[in-house]
């Protein structure tokens, strides 16, 4: 799967589990209930972005004593 489907598929199971999705043009931001923000791009062009986005979203589920994904 392509870099931004990976990405989509993870911002799916975060907001089946609450968290928030603002979509803005070039960015995407993703909020966890207690407020804490995750912005990356639309449209990654970095082999890395889906495990610098997932190293994000751990991080804060880290900082809650969430399960990690």
């Amino acid at each position: 799967m392509s870099q931004c489907g990976d990405i989509k598929k993870l911002v799916r199971q975060l907001c089946k589990k609450g968290w928030k999705l603002e979509i803005t043009k070039k960015h995407w931001k993703i909020r966890h209930q207690q407020g804490r923000l995750v912005s990356f791009s639309a449209t990654p062009s970095d082999t890395n972005a889906v495990k610098n986005f997932r190293r994000d979203i751990n991080r804060v589920l880290k900082e809650y004593g969430e399960q990690k994904i």
